[in-house]
């Protein structure tokens, strides 16, 4: 899985995978503000269901803008 965002604001980041009824992290939740240069990231999946979490920590008169993009590839290793 290859990712690559930008965000205009504090931005909590985090992918879990579902797993036996609940969740297992594989990419722990970091606070990121990626106004200068975009994140981005890859990692090596086993088949299931995962979920890419992106929450805003703190409340603001200010809309916070994500660009987004989530890619799957098999030849990523």
């Amino acid at each position: 899985m290859l990712w690559h965002f930008t965000v205009n604001n504090d931005i909590e980041f985090s992918i879990v995978k579902a797993e036996n009824g609940g969740e297992r992290v594989v990419w722990p939740k970091v606070t990121l503000t990626s106004l200068q240069a975009p994140e981005q990231g890859f990692i090596k999946c086993d088949l299931g269901k995962y979920k890419i979490r992106f929450v805003s920590p703190k409340n603001s008169w200010f809309p916070t803008k994500l660009h987004y993009v989530v890619e799957f590839r098999p030849d990523c290793q």
